[in-house]
């Protein structure tokens, strides 16, 4: 999952410069699509759903047009490293601990 991250890192480095000479209306949806998936995320994080992810976009769209959306991108890296692979389960802390201890 690291390697997905960083390779979407540099993508997305590549594309902020590509972006600047889109038209006004593309750039407009642009940063209205990031605004609408922010909190769409913020409420996908306790229910179940990929909120982090969600998150993510959002402030990769952002990012685009603005600079703060890029440090909080930044800081959001570490949190989806952490997600469980999807198909597998979220495991209570009890057991993760216990099958960390397994050889």
């Amino acid at each position: 999952m690291r390697d997905r991250i960083t390779e979407f890192n540099r993508r997305l480095q590549a594309q902020q410069e590509a972006h600047k000479e889109r038209s006004i209306w593309l750039r407009t949806a642009g940063v209205v699509i990031g605004i609408v998936l922010l909190p769409l995320g913020v409420v996908l994080i306790p229910l179940p759903g990929p909120g982090f992810a969600v998150i993510a976009l959002g402030l990769a769209i952002l990012s685009l047009e603005f600079h703060w959306p890029r440090k909080a991108f930044e800081r959001i890296i570490p949190l989806l490293e952490k997600q469980p692979k999807a198909g597998q389960p979220k495991l209570p802390a009890a057991e993760r601990e216990h099958q960390r201890e397994l050889p």
